[in-house]
This record gives structure tokens, sequence and C-alpha cells, in this order.
């Protein structure tokens, strides 16, 4: 989770009194062609669970590990809106194109679901996870990408990101 993450998580929660974060599960995602996070989901969710926290936020914020598709875990969650955070033009052209699969998956499933994008604060856009992972893979320091945290799961972090 980056600064950008958390500043969406923030912003999110001037817009819904209650945030679900979906993490997808790590052998789900292995199969993706999309990502390769190389951190596992109870990894990520103790991560996530920290940061939340450590801002205040965890009884807004539920974090649930699901595999499959989106579409699908929001149908089981009950939910009617997806927020996407966007950096750029490109991130804009990519979600537009998800968003519209899952439009047309939910109709499918009978199921009102919106997707809300927020722009990302303009002086964390040149954030990204995938340059967060490559810089840790070079012994770069990505502190200032990162929310504050514990040393420990920080290092751990690090760790993770180099394998």
């Amino acid at each position: 989770m980056t600064l950008g993450h958390l500043d969406i998580i923030k912003r999110s929660l001037g817009l819904f009194d209650e945030l679900i974060i979906g993490v997808v599960e790590s052998k789900t995602h292995k199969k993706s062609s999309s990502k390769n996070i190389g951190l596992s989901s109870e990894f990520r969710v103790e991560l996530i669970s920290s940061l939340i926290k450590q801002e205040g936020l965890e009884s807004k914020i539920k974090i649930k590990v699901f595999s499959g598709l989106l579409i699908n875990f929001a149908q089981e969650q009950k939910v009617n809106y997806l927020v996407r955070g966007l950096r750029s033009n490109l991130d804009f052209e990519y979600e537009k194109l998800l968003e519209g699969v899952n439009k047309n998956l939910a109709f499918g499933l009978n199921l009102n679901l919106e997707t809300i994008f927020l722009m990302t604060d303009s002086k964390l856009a040149h954030i990204s996870s995938s340059l967060v992972r490559e810089v840790a893979r070079l012994d770069g320091d990505i502190s200032s990408f990162m929310p504050k945290m514990p040393e420990k799961l920080l290092q751990e972090l690090i760790e993770n990101l180099k394998i």
C-alpha cells in the first residue's frame, strides 16, 4: 500500500461510512498475467491492517481476501460501489475498460454496480506499486512512497519485494 492508496482510502471515507478493502488471494493473482505482486495475501492484509490502525481508521474499514472475479466479490459483500484511484490518463483508459466489463457482468447478475474514479493527489501521482517494487528490488529507498510503518514491517516488506 502506497501513499497514493492511503490517500484514496481517506478520501473515500468522505463519501462512504464504511469501506471494504478487497485483497485478491495470492494464488489467484499468480495465475493473472496482468500483475505480479510478489507478496502473500496474508502479508498484504497484515500490512494494510497495520496502516489502517495507525491512521485510526480500523472502525470504518474491513479488509477481506477474495479470489476470482471482483464482481462476484462485490455481489457477496452486497456493495453497489467500487472506488478506483487514477493517477493518469493511462490509468483511466485501463480502468474504463474494467468498468465496462464489470458493468456487463453486473447486469448478468442483476447487480447495480457503479465505479467511482478518484484522481490521486497530484503530489502522489508519480507513485505506483510496480515502481515501488522495482525500487525495492534494486535496493533503493522506498520510504518516501510508503506511509510510515513499524520498522520490522517495512523491512519484511522490502525483503518480500526482493524475492
